[in-house]
């Protein structure tokens, strides 16, 4: 793996919009959330720079004082950041991640560079899925002080894939200290990718209560309970304010309407 620089605060992830939009089934915190989003940078940072990519499972590794970096910045890491590790890899590799209605290549299809350019300009060569679940970090392992682990094709293809995507900060995610924080952070910039226009930012987004559950990966029959839930006004609120100053996330009177105020 080529040298990655740890010091920018200009790190991003190309996320693929389905995984901001797919349900996660498990139970993860801010770290192990951090920790998933790191892996993706990193085999973006390996593999997207190439023209064509192969539809297959691939291996990919990390030496431990590049990954420690990633993970605190110039923050000091704990003394027991590695068995944090090694608790978040368990997690990750039993999570589950459902999608709805994303793009696959076709069956036995490798993107290879004679094609790449139709696949990028009209996607012919590839298929729309209406659903499915799986695992997300495969077969970690660590040695020499160094983790090696391995993607699924999915994951590696949407690594790879260079259309509907949103751009996300590493540093930024870094800041957020509760994972309810981190995907709603997540979900308004994807929401941004899709309808802001130069010199008219998005000021205000409308959801549904079942998109704002699959969002923070709750339900419950009341808004009430799920603001609660995720601490809105002692944890998440506070949090998103150090990224979006003037928000407010607030529900209208007996309804199932959730509003995201951005206030700009």
């Amino acid at each position: 793996m080529e040298t990655f620089n740890t010091t920018t605060q200009a790190l991003k992830i190309y996320k693929y919009n389905p995984l901001i939009k797919g349900k996660i089934v498990g139970k993860l915190t801010d770290f192990d959330f951090l920790l998933q989003e790191i892996l993706l940078r990193l085999v973006q940072q390996e593999i997207r720079q190439y023209l064509y990519c192969e539809f297959t499972a691939h291996n990919f590794h990390v030496p431990l004082d590049v990954l420690k970096k990633l993970l605190y910045g110039e923050n000091k890491a704990p003394k027991d950041w590695l068995r944090d590790v090694k608790e978040s890899l368990e997690k990750l590799r039993a999570l589950t991640i459902v999608l709805k209605n994303y793009e696959v290549p076709e069956e036995n299809f490798l993107l290879q560079e004679q094609n790449i350019m139709e696949m990028n300009k009209e996607l012919k060569t590839t298929k729309k899925v209406d659903f499915a679940a799986f695992g997300l970090c495969e077969e970690p392992e660590i040695r020499e002080n160094i983790l090696y682990w391995r993607f699924n094709k999915y994951m590696v293809f949407w690594a790879w894939y260079k259309k509907d995507y949103t751009h996300l900060g590493i540093e930024k995610i870094r800041t957020l200290k509760s994972k309810y924080s981190q995907r709603i952070y997540e979900y308004i910039e994807y929401y941004r990718s899709l309808n802001d226009v130069r010199g008219n930012k998005t000021k205000l987004i409308t959801l549904n209560k079942w998109e704002f559950e699959d969002i923070i990966s709750l339900k419950n029959d009341s808004v009430a309970v799920l603001f609660q839930k995720i601490h809105l006004e002692t944890t998440t609120l506070p949090e998103l304010k150090k990224i979006y100053p003037n928000i407010e996330i607030k529900s209208p009177k007996r309804s199932n309407v959730i509003e995201i105020d951005l206030g700009e």
